[in-house]
């Protein structure tokens, strides 16, 4: 009788632990996947994705911004984050930091780089001779792309322009605003944020078309990427997956619904709505992966590294920094 009375115990005590390990395992499944972005571009192509699948008890992702993509990189080796949309530069450093840590996804933003006029007198790159040019992008990929459109146009960066750099975009718009003629090299959407308030100041150089022409359609100029840790997609594949077929969703959405996008991507306190939607559409958000997503963002890398090793780290990634699904 004793006997029986230990067995009844022991297997409601199985019984127990095993519903116990069965909530908890799946608690753990159902925790969001969390995201990162930075306040801007890279950020807008989530708008869709988030306000319908973020926040709430039941919440798929849960989604957040930074203003310092320095910020995010430590965010996500840490496990802070599972995916992050940061600039593609930023992520090839990263990598090679980490000695393969992370693994790029896709392309999700294509280039938003302008050079913008106080005036009316630039009409195509050839026009810049002779301007001076304020740009709060010294030393990062901004400078190069500027440097590269302009010595394949003929123009010495060092000798025919001003290059004049400040800290940061808001004083490349103060300098301009107080000097007719001068010329900004400013990014979506902040140049849209500018000509709205000093009606003078409007876009004369696409620094995105100016590169295609150098380098064709299948090398285009490329600003953000989603990344995610290695370990976190190797053990996740399905979740991803689904993850990024509704990202492209969520990207197109953002291309086609601009009115609908721009009040979302407002909501989540990206960017304010008005300007959100006049620069949506120079904002070149796409959704790219797969072997077109490393085609061009390898030969994308390629030529930051041929200019200035550093800002991909000081080598190329290797193929695993491209996530295959």
């Amino acid at each position: 009788m004793k006997q029986r009375v230990i067995t009844r115990t022991v297997c409601v005590v199985l019984i127990v632990l095993s519903v116990f390990f069965s909530v908890s395992c799946t608690k753990q499944a159902s925790e969001p996947i969390n995201i990162v972005a930075l306040k801007g571009p890279t950020a807008m192509g989530l708008a869709q994705l988030a306000t319908e699948y973020a926040g709430g008890e039941d919440a798929e992702y849960a989604f957040s911004l930074e203003s310092q993509p320095e910020l995010v990189g430590p965010m996500l080796l840490q496990g802070e984050c599972d995916l992050a949309a940061l600039p593609a530069n930023l992520t090839a450093a990263l990598y090679n930091k980490s000695e393969g840590e992370i693994q790029v996804i896709a392309i999700n933003t294509l280039g938003v780089l302008y050079l913008a006029e106080n005036g009316d007198s630039i009409k195509n790159v050839s026009d810049l001779r002779s301007k001076t040019i304020y740009s709060a992008g010294k030393g990062a990929t901004p400078e190069i792309v500027l440097r590269i459109v302009l010595e394949n146009n003929g123009i010495d960066p060092d000798k025919d322009v001003n290059l004049v750099f400040v800290s940061e975009h808001a004083e490349v718009v103060a300098r301009m605003s107080a000097e007719e003629g001068s010329v900004g090299h400013l990014p979506e959407p902040y140049l849209t944020v500018a000509s709205g308030k000093n009606p003078s100041i409007h876009r004369a150089v696409d620094l995105n078309a100016a590169w295609t022409d150098i380098y064709g359609e299948a090398s285009p100029l490329i600003t953000g990427v989603l990344v995610g840790r290695k370990d976190f997609l190797q053990e996740h594949k399905e979740e991803v997956k689904v993850f990024c077929e509704r990202y492209g969703y969520s990207a197109n959405f953002a291309v086609e619904n601009i009115d609908a996008a721009a009040k979302m991507i407002s909501d989540l306190d990206i960017f304010e709505e008005l300007p959100a939607k006049k620069a949506l559409p120079e904002c070149n958000i796409v959704y790219i992966d797969g072997e077109d997503m490393k085609d061009q963002l390898s030969a994308y890398l390629e030529t930051l590294f041929s200019v200035n090793p550093q800002v991909v780290g000081n080598k190329l990634p290797s193929d695993d920094f491209y996530f295959t699904p």
